[in-house]
């Protein structure tokens, strides 16, 4: 078990310095809240656009790497368009090597992931993917940067891939482009087009916490068996599907499953395992 937890960030939303620094405050309190989900190692990926990154990855707990000086160098900029935030639940590769801490770069392709791959060995012999460590996410990261970054063939790495997953995962050479994934594990996203900005994380309670004190934040589980391509864009009428609530507006959950998911996926924007055949 892993946590994970990020900001999508789209071209509408405020760059200001304020902004930035609140931006930060939240994604520091839900890197905290992940902590729980794993203790090993902890990192975080700020994707710039043109192709540009800053990474930081510690074989510590949460708490330890939010006091560390290498964290409180690195600085959310006006080009700054997502963050990836990963604690680690060790159960493959010894944490002391970066090379096995999230988030992993393969390529072009940066992605955090919690879950496991069952026939990552098979993968990687097929395609004699050259995979730096001794992780089984490398497997996905590898495919996902073998082919060009677009649901087609996205969906044909996923129906590749046997075993659980909640994964968010960037292209550097794609600017304003996040892939979020679920299968069998926890992912809840929180969305708010009016601020232009897309947060997610392994649970719902995580996002409540950090977004405290701010309104109107929609939050949903991210529906069983989907995956999603998100652009610059964050269409509320996207989160039609699965569990729906305002956090701050109301306490009611309230259901709002629109017939079955995969008859109408391609209005939603969720492409539902069913129609692709996923056999994770």
């Amino acid at each position: 078990m892993c946590g994970i937890a990020g900001i999508f960030i789209s071209t509408k939303a405020k760059q200001d310095r304020w902004s930035r620094l609140q931006r930060k405050r939240i994604l520091e309190d839900l890197i905290i809240q992940i902590e729980q989900r794993g203790k090993d190692a902890t990192g975080v990926a700020m994707i710039d656009k043109g192709s540009t990154w800053q990474l930081e990855k510690q074989p510590v707990r949460a708490g330890d790497f939010l006091i560390s000086g290498q964290w409180r160098k690195m600085v959310i900029k006006p080009s700054t368009w997502a963050i990836l935030a990963h604690t680690r639940l060790a159960t493959q590769g010894t944490p002391k090597n970066p090379l096995n801490n999230h988030p992993l770069r393969r390529g072009e392709v940066v992605i955090t992931h919690n879950g496991g791959i069952n026939n990552d060995v098979q993968l990687r012999r097929k395609y004699r993917l050259n995979v730096a460590g001794a992780v089984d996410s490398g497997t996905l990261a590898g495919l996902l940067n073998m082919r060009a970054w677009n649901e087609k063939n996205i969906k044909k790495t996923l129906e590749e891939i046997r075993g659980p997953a909640a994964v968010a995962a960037v292209n550097l050479n794609i600017d304003n482009s996040l892939l979020i994934s679920r299968h069998t594990r926890p992912l809840f996203i929180a969305a708010d087009p009016a601020r232009g900005e897309l947060w997610w994380a392994s649970q719902s309670r995580y996002l409540e916490f950090a977004l405290r004190g701010r309104r109107g934040w929609a939050i949903m589980e991210v529906p069983e068996g989907y995956f999603r391509l998100f652009r610059d864009q964050i269409d509320i009428e996207s989160f039609d599907v699965g569990i729906l609530w305002n956090v701050y507006e109301t306490r009611d959950v309230e259901r709002r499953y629109q017939g079955n998911f995969g008859v109408s996926h391609d209005e939603q924007g969720w492409h539902y395992g069913d129609d692709y055949g996923f056999r994770w």
